[in-house]
């Protein structure tokens, strides 16, 4: 019994999904089409760094005005995957967010 109970606790989460106005979506490939975009020095100085310095994720927040909806997304560096998603500030998108999302081809 304690195995399937720390099997549970280290499964991987499910993806973020959300569907809305028939558009379904994962939150991470929100967070992978809105990623800000590394300059070359940053690039270059994080290759010359021990990895062990290096921070192992990195975070920022894409923000949809029209409804005020937030996503924080979790990166790490080392992979460049994103390795969290989630809403921060509000509970929905809205038609303009759905329809931004959409222009993206983030909709499954």
């Amino acid at each position: 019994m304690l195995g399937a109970i720390f099997f549970a606790a280290c499964a991987p989460a499910s993806p973020a999904l959300v569907t809305k106005n028939g558009c379904t979506f994962d939150l991470k490939e929100v967070c992978s089409a809105y990623r800000p975009k590394q300059s070359a020095a940053i690039s270059h100085f994080l290759q010359d760094r021990d990895l062990d310095e290096i921070a192992i994720q990195s975070g920022w927040t894409v923000p949809f005005e029209s409804s005020g909806t937030e996503v924080s997304c979790t990166t790490e560096r080392l992979t460049s995957s994103v390795a969290d998603a989630k809403l921060t500030r509000g509970d929905t998108f809205d038609d303009q967010d759905i329809q931004e999302i959409r222009e993206k081809g983030l909709c499954q």
